[in-house]
């Protein structure tokens, strides 16, 4: 039995692994999204097309904090090591953090335009 319970602990932390990993790939790309509107509001970009890589990169970040979300969610069953579940909820909140100042930047700059 304790084989058994060892091979779900390990299936566990390579789920939550998994989906942090899912999860900051996307925050990257929120990010990375906001590069691109900065470059085109440098390059004199159309109030139109500022608006739609602004809403594009809020699309991006709400779809982080679903990502979030799935992520706690599998955190809290409780199957990892404490100190190892803590340190991954604070890694998976201050990548949510940084989608939402990505976010918050975003909709500044289009408004600003």
């Amino acid at each position: 039995m304790p084989d058994l319970a060892g091979w779900f602990r390990i299936r566990r932390e390579e789920k939550s692994i998994h989906l942090i990993d899912e999860h900051s790939r996307k925050v990257f790309s929120c990010v990375m999204e906001l590069v691109n509107l900065v470059d085109l509001v440098m390059n004199e970009g159309s109030p139109e097309e500022v608006f739609i890589v602004a809403r594009r990169i809020n699309e991006m970040e709400h779809e982080a904090d679903i990502m979030r979300r799935n992520v706690l969610d599998v955190l809290s069953e409780g199957k990892l090591d404490p100190s190892e579940r803590e340190d991954l909820v604070h890694l998976t909140k201050r990548l949510d953090a940084i989608a939402n100042n990505a976010n918050a930047a975003a909709r500044r700059i289009s408004i600003l335009n």
